[in-house]
C-alpha cells in the first residue's frame, strides 16, 4: 500500500478534511455557548415570562440538543484523531469508512446547528406571545 506522505494529492485532500473537522469543532463550541445562553434565558425570571408549558417544552428540546451535541463532539474528536494519524504517522491509505464518517458528521453538525436555530426562534416567538 502507498503511504499517505508519498501521495501529495491524497495528503492535500486529507488536510482539507482535517481543516473542515476543525471548523466543525469550532461550530460545536459555538453551539455549546449558545446552548448555555439559551438555558440562562429559559431560567431568567424577568418579564415577559414564557408560559410554563412552552418553557418546559423548550427546556426539554434544549437538553436533548445538548446531549446530541455531546455525542457529535465525541465522534468528531475520534475522527480528527484518525485523520491526524493518517497525516502524521503515515498509516495506510484511508478507506471508505473515513468518507462515510465525514458525511455522517457533516450532516450531524448541520442538523445540530438547525436544531439550535429552531430553539432560538421558538424562544423568541414564545416571548413575543407572552
Amino acid at each position: 500500500m502507498k503511504k499517505t506522505n508519498e501521495d501529495p494529492e491524497l495528503e492535500f485532500e486529507l488536510q482539507e478534511v482535517y481543516l473542515t473537522g476543525k471548523q466543525w469543532q469550532s461550530d460545536l463550541s459555538f453551539l455549546e455557548e449558545e446552548s448555555n445562553f439559551l438555558a440562562g434565558q429559559l431560567s431568567a425570571p424577568y418579564p415577559p415570562a414564557i408560559a410554563p408549558p412552552s418553557q418546559h417544552n423548550l427546556a426539554a428540546r434544549l437538553a436533548n440538543a445538548r446531549d446530541i451535541q455531546g455525542g457529535i463532539r465525541i465522534k468528531l474528536d475520534n475522527f480528527i484523531q484518525h485523520l491526524e494519524l493518517l497525516l502524521l504517522v503515515t498509516e495506510p491509505e484511508p478507506d471508505l469508512a473515513l468518507l462515510e464518517d465525514f458525511v455522517a458528521l457533516q450532516a450531524a453538525v448541520r442538523d445540530a446547528l438547525d436544531v439550535l436555530k429552531g430553539i432560538k426562534y421558538a424562544l423568541v416567538e414564545a416571548r413575543r406571545a407572552a
